[in-house]
């Protein structure tokens, strides 16, 4: 019986892994090297797209940059954006975005 090939020790994510469950697209692909890649989705499109995240509990995308700004960014040290920022009014938690910076992100992504 012919084994399937081992899947290298370091995935896409630059990090060593001893155990995986998830082959990615090595399950299409049957590539070892593909072992916990995955095809990233564009954005092209996304203020069309709402309801946002797996539960579709984000209703557009000013409520996205609200989390993302509120409890993920500043937590992300390679981002350097800690939360800094002053919450706003009827919030509770700091922010790592300022409210011009989430105006001028969600611009963008209405372009797109």
């Amino acid at each position: 019986m012919d084994m399937p090939p081992t899947p290298p020790a370091i995935g896409l994510a630059i990090v060593p892994e001893p155990f995986s469950v998830d082959p990615g697209r090595a399950l299409v692909s049957g590539n070892p090297y593909d072992w916990e890649g995955f095809k990233i989705l564009q954005l092209r499109g996304i203020s069309k797209t709402a309801p946002y995240f797996h539960d579709a509990s984000a209703p557009d995308l000013e409520t996205v940059l609200d989390i993302y700004s509120r409890f993920i960014l500043g937590a992300i040290p390679a981002l350097n954006l800690p939360f800094q920022n002053p919450p706003e009014p009827g919030q509770f938690f700091n922010e790592a975005l300022t409210p011009k910076q989430k105006a001028q992100l969600i611009a963008f992504l209405q372009v797109l």
